[in-house]
């Protein structure tokens, strides 16, 4: 190739913008996270900024389009970079649509007043943001999206087809029920199916759940729970493995993690201190917890319904996120010494069903 410039630059048309869209994570950069309500999730857009379209054209602005799904709140702190620069000559803007959900609009100019470039040919960008998830955010292996497209423009026109990409943080729950044993039915007698992890808080709640029952065989998995003996009245704290109280808002059986982080205590001791909110089974003998991360529980009863004493050991529980069948459902009998009642009672077995929901794969 020849020109009558000597000293011009020869740009490939070949360059074509890129984008990518990643949550932050220490160095990690994944696609999807797992949250608490009230997380903050740090996300960055990354890729290249060309100069030329597909056919040419010069591009004069690119225009990011974020849109934050209604569970999640933007935290206004957009910083742009590029060639590893901070710019201020960005335009942004934010919206609420018709969902709910939190449309976020940043516009790079490329070139200057006087039409010269701002930009090296293929320069590297970089724009990070934070949402925190909030108390809309879905339950469940649908998870709380963070979408992003990338347009760019010769004036007012737009030019080739856009790039897209996304994210998806997911928001964990867990369900107790407490009732006598005399409702205790084999699986092989009833459908064994239960994909959906929305559907055990639900059938939870109207006191007609069926659970994956993991200390039988492959041929009885499943526990019929329906018109059950349900004890009202049990009182319960939750911890973290390393012994740290989860603070809890709500009442009457249905419970939400607070949005200040747990705080830290001694990994030698289990303390039931005020730190730990305490939960009350409802009527239907039922309590749901939303909003807890992927990890390791420990359920500690503080108060046994009348009739019934205190279970003596904390209920170990996993909340895991490598499976959309819920196929971790923790039992605890009342079976021996000093956890039967002592003289009669309303039953000889009481039993826990932990739903843990595995929500995505």
């Amino acid at each position: 190739m020849t020109t009558t410039d000597p000293d011009a630059v020869i740009y490939n048309k070949t360059q074509k913008p890129t984008l990518e869209k990643n949550i932050l994570d220490g160095d990690e950069t994944p696609k999807e996270t797992d949250a608490s309500i009230g997380d903050e999730i740090p996300f960055e857009l990354v890729g290249y900024l060309s100069r030329l379209s597909a056919k040419g054209k010069v591009i004069t602005k690119y225009v990011f389009t974020d849109t934050m799904s209604k569970g999640l709140s933007f935290s206004d702190n957009i910083i742009v970079e590029i060639d590893g620069s901070v710019i201020s000559n960005y335009t942004e803007g934010s919206t609420i649509d018709g969902e709910g959900k939190t449309v976020i609009t940043i516009g790079i100019p490329m070139l200057s007043d006087e039409d010269n470039y701002l930009y090296e040919a293929n320069v590297p960008y970089k724009i990070m943001c934070s949402a925190t998830l909030n108390v809309n955010a879905v339950v469940g292996s649908e998870g709380n999206p963070n979408d992003v497209t990338l347009d760019w423009y010769h004036d007012d026109t737009k030019l080739d087809e856009p790039l897209k990409d996304d994210t998806k943080t997911y928001r964990y729950a867990m369900g107790i029920i407490k009732i006598d044993s005399a409702i205790l039915q084999k699986a092989n007698t009833i459908d064994a199916s239960i994909t959906t992890d929305v559907a055990l808080i639900a059938a939870i709640e109207a006191a007609n759940a069926k659970a994956v029952d993991a200390r039988t065989e492959a041929d009885v998995k499943l526990l019929e729970l329906y018109n059950a003996s349900r004890l009202p009245g049990a009182q319960f704290k939750l911890y973290t493995e390393d012994n740290r109280p989860i603070e809890l808002t709500g009442a009457s059986g249905k419970y939400q993690v607070k949005t200040t982080s747990p705080s830290v205590i001694a990994d030698d001791e289990l303390v039931t201190s005020a730190l730990a909110t305490t939960m009350y089974t409802h009527s239907d003998g039922n309590i749901t917890i939303d909003g807890l991360d992927v990890g390791f529980y420990k359920l500690v009863e503080t108060k046994a319904p009348e009739g019934y004493k205190v279970l003596a050991d904390p209920i170990p529980i996993e909340i895991a996120k490598d499976d959309t069948i819920l196929t971790k459902i923790s039992y605890v009998f009342n079976n021996s010494g000093s956890k039967l009642p002592e003289t009669g009672g309303i039953g000889t077995t009481v039993f826990y069903v932990a739903g843990l929901l595995l929500l995505h794969c």
